[in-house]
């Protein structure tokens, strides 16, 4: 599956604690070829974060695999709660 592969480098790119906290509870939910990847997170602060810090590793190692400008759409499994 091309998101594992995808894991697979991005754990060679940062550190474990990183791809623990931010990469290991992330799953492939649909692969629409050049549309991009939709990929669950646990919760819409990993969606942001990802977005945030990781576009770039995950772009490079979407193209070692084979898959240059795919764009990964993270999908939050928790919805957002109510603002306080």
């Amino acid at each position: 599956m091309v998101w594992d592969e995808v894991l697979r480098r991005i754990e060679t790119k940062v550190n474990a604690h990183t791809f623990h906290s931010w990469f290991q509870g992330t799953r492939l939910v649909s692969d629409d070829g050049a549309k991009g990847l939709r990929v669950q997170v646990p919760n819409q602060t990993v969606v942001q974060w990802l977005n945030r810090h990781y576009l770039a590793v995950i772009g490079e190692a979407l193209a070692e695999v084979g898959r240059p400008g795919v764009p990964v759409h993270f999908i939050a499994a928790e919805p957002q709660g109510p603002e306080v």
